[in-house]
């Protein structure tokens, strides 16, 4: 795309998903350069959950959750990005977020469901539960979750902004938060039962689907883009903490024996570190507080959607040739995450540099 072109494009500001299409001054290059690392950190994640947990050692587990902490960077940077295009662009931001995120949802849903149904055992039955999975989960295409929760709390952050309440909500959202993951990692019965009497998925991840979770993350960000330079030198030395105390709690709560399988409050631990991991990075790489070497990796961030949207299908077909002996026994993890990795990266380059689709897709 030509320069002009890009300045003219309907899609170029700061709430698009895709940076390819914004004129390369006006670009973050270290948030572009975290979109590359956390894109990748997706990959992982998904790429370890596809392994029985008895056959990983205690090092997969440890890099699978360092890895969960791109979900709450991309909400954080998804609520920063919002913020500052409502403020550049008015009303018109809130239309031009929702079709960036819906049109990709629409297209890959349909295309991860023709390509996942028999992988994942998919039965698309006219039920209740099932419509509504597949409405607010994008179900049975397990990993496009992020665009319909995405989709709803731009609303939200919009709602927020409009009515200058950020501060109190965020502040809600952040207790809403603590209070869901509580009940997400303890499963009390009443819980259960609900989850399994509405809606087709494991209740913890009905919550962690959800805007009960992740809230918090896109108001922090939301919150972000107002801050003068003297307040994101005061967050940015706490967040460098944080940097390096979760990574070091997160190793220790995996490395004493058997404490991450007794009782849920290891578990609330994890996803409290992690997403306060996620959370802080965010915050460096707005406040372009992170090394200028990891600036390199900004180029590739034009294809971290599709990134997102392609690596299911990678997986799936790395999956379906390994053979009836299944994965775990074909091919070790530290060989199948780089396979997945690589392919999925390969094919979203490409796909980035078609003319139209690529913008909308990739």
């Amino acid at each position: 795309m030509a320069p002009h072109e890009a300045v003219m494009s309907p899609m170029n500001d700061a709430d698009d998903i895709n940076p390819a299409h914004a004129a390369d001054s006006a670009r973050n290059r270290s948030v572009d350069a975290l979109r590359v690392l956390a894109a990748s950190g997706i990959v992982i994640a998904h790429s370890v959950g596809f392994y029985a947990s008895g056959s990983l050692a205690t090092s997969m587990f440890i890099l699978s959750t360092l890895a969960r902490s791109a979900v709450p960077f991309f909400f954080f940077i998804g609520g920063w990005a919002y913020a500052r295009s409502l403020r550049a662009h008015g009303k018109p931001a809130l239309k031009r977020r929702v079709l960036r995120l819906g049109v990709p949802l629409a297209v890959w849903w349909v295309v991860s469901v023709l390509a996942l149904s028999g992988l994942l055992g998919v039965v698309l039955e006219p039920t209740r539960s099932k419509a509504a999975a597949a409405l607010l989960y994008a179900w049975p295409a397990y990993s496009l979750w992020f665009f319909p929760v995405a989709i709803m709390l731009t609303f939200v952050t919009h709602v927020v902004l409009s009515h200058n309440i950020l501060k109190p909500a965020l502040a809600a959202s952040w207790l809403l938060f603590a209070i869901s993951v509580a009940i997400a990692t303890t499963g009390p019965a009443w819980y259960v039962a609900l989850v399994d009497r509405f809606l087709p998925m494991e209740p913890v991840m009905a919550l962690y689907k959800s805007l009960f979770f992740w809230t918090g993350a896109t108001l922090t960000g939301a919150l972000a883009a107002t801050w003068q330079p003297r307040r994101q030198t005061l967050s940015m030395r706490a967040c460098s903490l944080v940097c390096i105390a979760c990574p070091i709690l997160i190793i220790a709560l995996y490395s004493v024996p058997g404490l991450f399988w007794q009782g849920a409050a290891t578990g609330f631990n994890l996803t409290v570190l992690y997403t306060a991991l996620g959370v802080s990075l965010g915050i460096l790489g707005v406040a372009r507080a992170l090394p200028r070497w990891l600036d390199r990796l900004a180029p590739l961030s034009t294809s971290s959607l599709g990134v997102y949207a392609v690596h299911p299908l990678v997986i799936d077909a790395v999956v379906r040739s390994c053979g009836p002996d299944g994965l775990t026994a074909s091919i070790p993890v530290y060989i199948f995450i780089p396979v997945v990795l690589g392919v999925t990266w390969v094919l979203s380059v490409l796909g980035s540099r078609l003319p139209t689709v690529g913008k909308w897709l990739f």
